[in-house]
This record gives C-alpha cells, sequence and structure tokens, in this order.
C-alpha cells in the first residue's frame, strides 16, 4: 500500500480544505452544545420525565373529576349548614384538611394518601371558592346559590 494511502486522520484533515474544517468543527460543536442548552433551557425532557409528568397530572385530572362527588357528599351530608360555615371559617389553606378529616374526600375503594389529599383540595375549592365567607341567609358567596341550602339573601 503506497504512503499516501496509508495516512492518519490528522494527515486526511490537513488535506482537506480549510471552510471544511471549520464547518466539521462548527458540527461537532453544535452537536455537543444542543442538548446541553436543550435540555437546560429548552424545556427537553427524557422519557422517565415525561412519565413523571404524565402521572402528576393524570393524578389532578382524577382529583378534579372527583371533586363534583366529595361536594355532592358534604352538602347531602346530616349537618351541610353547620360544616359549610365551619368550612368558611377556617383559613382557605386549612379548608382541604377539614374535608379530609370529615370523611368526604374518603371514596370507595383503594385509598391513597396523596389521592385523598387532592381530592380533598380540589373538593374545598369547590365548595369554598377563594374569597368566600359566611353570608347572612345562606349563600356562601354572593351570587352563589348553590353552594349552602338555605333561603336566597
Amino acid at each position: 500500500m503506497p504512503a499516501a494511502q496509508r495516512l492518519g486522520w490528522r494527515a486526511w484533515m490537513l488535506r482537506l480544505p480549510v471552510e471544511f474544517a471549520a464547518a466539521f468543527w462548527g458540527a461537532a460543536m453544535g452537536a455537543l452544545i444542543a442538548p446541553v442548552v436543550g435540555f437546560t433551557w429548552g424545556d427537553w425532557t427524557t422519557r422517565d420525565q415525561a412519565e413523571a409528568i404524565a402521572q402528576e397530572r393524570a393524578g389532578e385530572a382524577a382529583a378534579v373529576a372527583l371533586a363534583p362527588v366529595c361536594a355532592d357528599r358534604f352538602r347531602h351530608g346530616p349537618d351541610a349548614d353547620v360544616q359549610m360555615r365551619a368550612l368558611l371559617r377556617v383559613d382557605p389553606w386549612t379548608r382541604a384538611g377539614l374535608v379530609e378529616k370529615g370523611g368526604w374526600a374518603t371514596l370507595p375503594g383503594p385509598t391513597n394518601p396523596a389521592r385523598v389529599a387532592a381530592v380533598a383540595k380540589a373538593c374545598a375549592a369547590l365548595l369554598a371558592p377563594a374569597g368566600c365567607a359566611p353570608r347572612p341567609g345562606g349563600t356562601a358567596c354572593a351570587g352563589d346559590r348553590t353552594a349552602m341550602p338555605g333561603p336566597a339573601p
């Protein structure tokens, strides 16, 4: 084999035009930098991250879907008026705990504490939206005639 054919990659690169070497190194650096930038700032995700996000969103969707059942159980309880006034008296960030302790967020079937807490949070938000307080006449919020039984103001 002639010596010209046995040249190493360095000698081969030296024989190429200068423009090709610059393009080659630019492409190589771009191939290294693109994933770093994409995963750091570009919102790229791995399959495991995407599955975790999907599981979280599915849990949130299930909680939102089950919240009306919880609210219905709350509203049709034996002491719904008293419980609604108690719910509206506590701070908004503790309302989910009150719903969870009352057992309205616990549904039949296997109970997952995270699911029960998520349903309780969605249920409390459905029963007493932010800014609601006890009002004379039985309604929870101005213009809301379904939150608490009683005559309209």
